[in-house]
């Protein structure tokens, strides 16, 4: 980190947000830097005091890149007002983390934590995003599973976009269910259950397995380990 940087990264560097929800928290006068209001382009030291909402913030020098195997009934969201089972708490660690990407409550796998506000935003950035595999247990009616992989391939049209996947290999299948490899770098909310249930399809189980060059290995659902960003990008 440089001797003065803007205030916004400041709080991307601490890890405590993206750099749109930095200028948000700014313009609604929640950030304080020695005591004073922020303003958007306020340039700040490494040494300044810096809060937001009262709770002070400080840049770690050590970044964090940790892979989760998140295991079903977590979410993934640091605040969440119903007291739910939270993704994050299963890291023994106290440093300041937050997800990149989402896995929802239901789904389970590969999931990443850092405190790395630019790696984070390079990684997210639809410029960059990277492929994810899935494995997705399904039941439905023999044709919609016949249908399946031309259907996902060909893509689906819900709410206005076209939602479809990148690759699809069938790992078995059987009367009613059927399991598959699917690859995807849309990565557009629940869209993988959503395609699903477009096509009548019931989703007994769905997993991510691997994100961009990173899989989850040997990792047992709640365990995690340590990674090199380079595992990633």
């Amino acid at each position: 980190m440089t001797n003065s940087i803007r205030i916004n990264r400041f709080l991307v560097e601490a890890g405590f947000c993206s750099r749109r929800q930095a200028d948000k928290l700014i313009v609604e006068g929640r950030v304080l830097v020695n005591n004073s209001l922020a303003k958007v382009g306020n340039q700040v030291l490494i040494s300044d005091q810096v809060s937001v909402d009262g709770q002070k913030i400080k840049v770690e020098s050590e970044k964090i890149y940790i892979a989760l195997n998140k295991p079903e009934g977590y979410i993934c969201t640091l605040k969440d007002e119903f007291n739910r089972k939270n993704a994050r708490s299963l890291i023994g660690l106290t440093n300041r983390l937050f997800s990149i990407g989402r896995l929802d409550k239901e789904s389970s796998g590969l999931i990443i934590y850092t405190n790395d506000g630019d790696f984070a935003q390079k990684i997210s950035h639809p410029s960059n995003q990277k492929n994810k595999l899935y494995q997705l247990e399904l039941r439905g009616d023999r044709q919609s599973l016949t249908n399946l992989s031309e259907s996902f391939l060909q893509g689906i049209q819900i709410e206005g976009k076209l939602m479809k996947a990148d690759k699809i290999k069938v790992v078995k299948s059987h009367r009613s269910t059927i399991t598959v490899d699917v690859v995807i770098h849309q990565g557009l909310n629940r869209q993988l259950r959503k395609m699903s249930e477009a096509l009548g399809l019931k989703v007994c189980s769905l997993r991510r397995t691997k994100l961009g060059n990173l899989e989850i290995g040997n990792l047992r659902p709640g365990e995690w380990r340590r990674i090199n960003k380079e595992e990633v990008l």
